[in-house]
């Protein structure tokens, strides 16, 4: 018997033609006449406890009653089907569509060729369903009595059901991702006939992306502020989504025949119950519309420093052109950030396993430590201007500050830990001690850039009325100097540049060129191969796409005269072009992303210096473009592992993009309209916009000072240049010592994450990263290793539950406390006062800088 061989030719069957993903409103799939399930009316539909015990024996990792199987073909519709549904379903030989069916009716493996043929079991069609002739009572009572009733019924004896089982089981069981954290939080089945694009996604996701893209952008412009996460918003659509499944009518109805491409078809606003997939793709609307977009904070620059508005007509089209262009982008990098398994995207793997598990019912000391006016104390311990040596926190909002640590690998997690520690605690205090470059005399983790006198540096005094910079000002004033905190986060972010670039292409050039060639990149594993029955979005949409919003792009900036030439604009695409591939790499790899804003501004400023609008735009234009890009796939890669229709997702996200531009828009002329002295230091409400003070101190240092005058010949860091060469050459050594030493434990060094990791700081500091290795290691490496078990079970739930709890408790505190009080609420007592106390609160320098003439 070989029931695992056959099927082969059955899953290379191409998808149908007519295959549409149930349309905007769940429209009715066509049958297919090749499958006996549906012929016949319904599967054998069996009861999931065994199912699981079972594949204990066979996963490496097997999943746990406590988080679903989503799409397990065992115990369907007993665990999906609400009684509601099946009230109105009739008998299975009278359902009108699979739409209108339990989401789980036929065999994960549509496409799936039926069983070889035993002595003792029937293959017949009818054999291997319930017999069509079952009353509606007999139907429904066979669904509740399970697997072992429903195989009696089939013709199937006791003594041949293991044989049955073991047949199904070596067919859709043993094949699974070689990655464990995959297995842990991904289905290795799929129902290609849950309904997906359905009425109340489209409603649940528009309203809660709405208020995600509103709310989160008033809170960006607040200090401190709540977020609204993402694990918050799939939690919250859950019951949303199992409302409307009890609210809404079950019933479809059919569109007249004069209605153009849709005529004819039946849709329902209710086409079964509330399933994974709509749930999944409610979640990917809201992470398409979670963040304000970055051209944002452009709007906000010009309007309160150069004091001119930018318009709503024009707001709205550059900031949708810069999304929309940059999701175009994707297309470039699919073949080899979602579809491989080696690309297992940890930050997915969360969202996959919240998911699965919101769907797992459908399956004291007396001592004094130091003195608080200790400077060189201060400097090392303190967590506000200081290193935070040594220092640990339980609060998760620190914890997971730089990213979750029981996400990131454990392997990653050492990289990022060992780069903190050797360029903050090791190289930083030797040349702020050493006084290195006058650092000595500012801050030693300092938020600003500062000028020769040790205050940070006030840029109007360098400033022409119509905003051009007045060299002569600028001598007599100061050049900008950094603390160290900046000079390594500077140093290491040119290092970044060539080192990531250098790195893809020794490491993955060859599988690009595979790729690029139409080459296999690698071998698939079972969810890509789940994801052939679903059609793939062509390369003409995303063609597209560029080809409609990258001329809108253009015309918007002519006719604003923002004083950037055309062919800058090619400059601004080309590279996220170039880097976004390299980024993507480590960010699908390792949850921790690259940025590209330090060679998005130094670039346009060094070919278009004294001309800060033209900064601005050009590094909008780049940094939004590989955002949106890496969001994109991300998204892309959730749906992958939950065997979501890409066009699906593909869909919702471009809606998604229009609903929050449009609301962050609408939000941010009414915030403008009530609030006259928004983003002010001492404005009341605590709205003093903090993203937009270090955009507009970026757009006077890039644009209006210009590189040359920071980096360039005679300059303070000047040294910075050869940063450059220094990361071009760090990943050479580290590929040859691999290819020698295949086995070595260095190979586990990764050069980008270890220079990528300390540019978290600032305004990170020591507490963050040391309470984030701290938790990796417990996570990541004790529990993986000495408790497998739990880990698969609980460690990225644990992590989506920690996110979701801090956010909702941070917003109820906000909204309950803070906000009726203007944000006063506090505790008056020596413990919540004491560290204002300090010179690590003040930011003591450890050289005195004489007031009078500077340093």
């Amino acid at each position: 018997m070989k029931p695992a061989a056959s099927h082969t030719a059955e899953e290379e069957r191409p998808f149908p033609s007519d295959h549409a993903g149930y349309g905007l409103f769940a429209f009715d799939a066509p049958f297919d006449s090749q499958s006996p399930e549906l012929a016949s009316g319904a599967g054998p539909d069996l009861d999931g406890s065994d199912r699981t015990n079972y594949t204990s024996a066979t996963l490496s990792t097997p999943y746990s009653p406590s988080i679903a199987t989503p799409n397990s073909y065992f115990g369907s519709i007993p665990a999906q089907l609400s009684h509601r549904h099946q009230a109105n379903m009739g008998t299975p030989s009278q359902a009108p569509s699979t739409a209108l069916r339990t989401a789980s009716s036929r065999p994960p493996f549509a496409y799936l060729a039926p069983l070889e043929p035993t002595p003792s079991i029937s293959t017949s069609p009818s054999a291997l369903s319930i017999q069509p002739s079952l009353s509606k009572a007999e139907t429904s009572d066979a669904c509740q009595k399970g697997r072992s009733i429903r195989l009696e019924e089939a013709g199937i004896g006791t003594s041949d059901k293991q044989l049955y089982l073991d047949s199904f089981d070596q067919a859709v069981g043993e094949e699974d991702s070689p990655y464990p954290e995959v297995r842990a939080s991904v289905s290795n089945t799929d129902d290609p006939d849950m309904p997906t694009l359905t009425f109340r996604m489209w409603f649940i996701g528009i309203i809660l992306s709405t208020i995600r893209a509103s709310f989160n952008f008033f809170f960006y412009l607040r200090w401190p502020s709540p977020w609204i996460s993402e694990a918050l918003v799939t939690v919250v659509a859950y019951p949303l989504g199992k409302a409307l499944d009890s609210l809404l009518p079950i019933r479809s109805w059919t569109v007249p025949l004069c209605i153009p491409v849709v005529g004819g078809r039946s849709f329902s606003l209710n086409p079964g119950p509330f399933n994974i997939k709509e749930h999944a793709l409610i979640s990917i609307m809201s992470e398409a519309a979670m963040a304000p977009a970055y051209g944002m904070l452009m709007m906000i620059a010009t309007e309160k420093d150069y004091g001119f508005s930018l318009g709503t007509g024009f707001s709205f089209l550059f900031l949708l052109s810069t999304e929309i262009t940059g999701f175009s982008l994707a297309v470039i990098a699919r073949k080899i950030l979602v579809y491989p398994a080696s690309m297992i995207w940890p930050t997915v793997l969360v969202q996959s396993a919240l998911l699965n598990t919101l769907h797992a019912e459908e399956e004291k000391s007396s001592g004094k430590l130091s003195r608080p006016n200790n400077v060189v104390v201060n400097q090392l311990f303190g967590t506000v201007t200081g290193l935070g040596m040594g220092l640990v926190t339980f609060d998760w909002t620190q914890i997971g500050y730089i990213a979750s640590p029981l996400v990131v690998p454990w392997w990653a997690s050492v990289n990022i830990f060992m780069g903190f520690v050797f360029f903050y605690w090791v190289l930083g205090p030797i040349l702020y001690y050493l006084d290195v470059w006058k650092i000595g005399h500012l801050p030693i983790t300092g938020f600003f850039a500062y000028d020769r006198f040790g205050l940070p540096y006030d840029v109007t005094r360098v400033l022409t009325p119509d905003m051009q910079l007045n060299v002569t000002a600028y001598q007599d004033y100061s050049p900008v100097y950094l603390p160290i905190s900046f000079v390594i986060a500077y140093s290491l972010s040119f290092m970044l540049i060539p080192a990531a670039i250098v790195y893809t292409i020794m490491y993955e050039g060859r599988t690009i060129l595979d790729a690029l060639r139409g080459k296999e990149v690698e071998k698939e594993d079972i969810h890509a191969k789940l994801m052939r029955h679903y059609p793939e979005v062509p390369n003409y949409y995303f063609l597209g796409l560029f080809l409609t919003f990258f001329p809108l792009l253009i015309g918007a900036t002519k006719i604003k005269d923002l004083d950037v030439p055309i062919w800058s604009l090619f400059l601004a695409i080309l590279l996220p072009t170039i880097f976004f591939v390299p980024f993507g790499y480590v960010f699908a790899k390792t949850g921790t992303d690259l940025g590209i804003n330090l060679i998005a501004q130094l670039i346009p400023g060094a070919i278009l210096p004294g001309r800060p609008f033209a900064n601005m735009v050009l590094k909008t234009i780049a940094v939004e473009s590989v955002t949106r890009s890496l969001l994109f796939l991300q998204n892309l890669k959730l749906g992958h592992y939950l065997k979501i229709p890409p066009r699906s997702a593909f869909t919702v996200q471009l809606v998604a993009s229009i609903v929050a531009v449009a609301a962050q828009i609408a939000i941010k002329n009414i915030i403008f309209a009530a609030v006259p002295d928004l983003c002010e230091p001492d404005q009341p409400d605590h709205l003093i916009c903090p993203g937009h003070t270090t955009f507009f101190s970026a757009s006077i240092i890039w644009g209006l000072i210009g590189p040359a005058r920071q980096f360039g010949n005679g300059s303070v860091y000047q040294f910075q240049v050869y940063a450059l060469i220094i990361g071009a050459l760090l990943p050479i050594p580290f590929w040859i010592w691999r290819r020698r030493y295949p086995r070595s434990i260095l190979n586990y060094f990764n050069i980008l994450v270890f220079l990528n990791g300390p540019t978290f700081a600032p305004p990170a500091t020591g507490i963050h990263f040391t309470s984030f290795f701290i938790h990796a290691f417990v996570f990541q490496y004790l529990i993986r290793i000495k408790h497998q078990q739990w880990w698969s079970k609980y460690n990225y739930v644990l992590s989506s539950a920690l996110h979701a709890g801090t956010g909702l408790s941070v917003i109820v505190i906000f909204l309950a406390l803070q906000l009726p009080k203007d944000g006063r609420v506090s505790v008056n007592w020596w413990g919540n006062t004491v560290w204002t106390e300090t010179a690590d609160f003040v930011g003591v320098p450890y050289y005195n800088t004489d007031p009078e003439k500077g340093f």
